[in-house]
């Protein structure tokens, strides 16, 4: 879809002052998860949330927990998903998605369960809320994604979707999606809020 310049991450995140480019995606990382969820909500989304899911191994104890399950309006299938959104990290290397070599920083188990699970969603165990539930695969969340990076990644590693933070925010805005809107003028005003603490007007 078309990204209209108020809500382009490359105007919001990316200027000549690193410090400044680095703070705002830290900032951005403490809440975008509730963006998604936001997103989700809204019946003119795709997908509903149905919580974080939990998958396990057949007979491991140890299950891991991932950021979304994530189900079609249109299918009923169910996926488990993931979210990645590392804005200005090492110089912007993950901003946007481009290949699938940039996935491969992401080691720790609960992403290789994730990624295996894409291949073979019947091997693992999956709950959400401590209920059962079958998954036909899983889907990647970036923070922003070239056409040909969603498709690259997607044929690598058998997503069922790859979803863009920055396309989230676009529809969120069109939509003038009201949970969307407390979200954003909630931490606005924290913000202000605390900076204001931190330098009092004394005149």
């Amino acid at each position: 879809m078309a990204i209209a310049a108020e809500t382009s991450f490359e105007r919001l995140f990316k200027s000549q002052l690193r410090a400044r480019d680095n703070f705002l995606s830290r900032q951005f990382g403490i809440f975008s998860e509730q963006i998604v969820a936001c997103w989700a909500d809204d019946p003119r989304a795709p997908y509903e949330n149905l919580g974080r899911p939990s998958l396990r191994e057949p007979g491991q104890r140890k299950a891991h927990t991932l950021d979304f399950t994530l189900r079609s309006r249109a299918t009923g299938h169910a996926f488990v998903a993931e979210m990645k959104c590392e804005i200005a990290y090492e110089g912007f290397k993950y901003f946007e998605l481009e290949s699938p070599q940039q996935l491969a920083h992401h080691n720790k188990p609960a992403f290789d369960i994730f990624l295996r699970s894409c291949r073979d969603p019947s091997h693992f165990e999956v709950q959400v809320a401590r209920k059962p539930i079958a998954i036909a695969g899983g889907i990647l969340i970036w923070g922003r994604c070239s056409v040909a990076g969603r498709t690259a990644v997607s044929e690598a590693f058998g997503f069922g979707d790859v979803l863009s933070i920055e396309e989230i925010v676009a529809d969120l805005v069109v939509w003038r999606n009201a949970a969307y809107v407390q979200l954003i003028e909630d931490h606005a005003r924290w913000s202000r809020e605390m900076f204001e603490g931190l330098l009092p007007n004394t005149a």
